[in-house]
């Protein structure tokens, strides 16, 4: 059975360990940032397109045509869907990178 390493010896592993870990979370930080950044840009994506779709379905409403402009605004539901799932990985990834 082996000792474990005491004094110096033990300070050293302890400062390795922890130098180990900060270049790993490093490493993590490097592909996590850019995962959030391009989540955060789609969701804004998602949500101007889903505006866009909005102020059309709106339109047609008040040109008269409002089975026109619910039929329009269909399309508005699975991109709010999008996006909040697309927020929940930021989220997420913000808490990995965190941890």
């Amino acid at each position: 059975m082996a000792a474990e390493p005491t004094g110096l010896a033990a300070q050293t592993e302890r400062s390795c360990k922890c130098e180990e870990q900060r270049g790993a979370r490093a490493m993590v930080a490097q592909w996590i940032e850019p995962a959030i950044t391009a989540c955060l840009k789609n969701v804004h994506a998602k949500r101007k397109e889903a505006e866009q779709i909005a102020r059309a379905a709106a339109a047609c409403a008040e040109t008269g045509s409002v089975s026109e402009g619910v039929r329009v605004s269909m399309d508005i539901e699975q991109l709010i869907y999008d996006a909040g799932r697309l927020q929940d990985a930021a989220s997420l990834l913000r808490t990995l990178l965190r941890a």
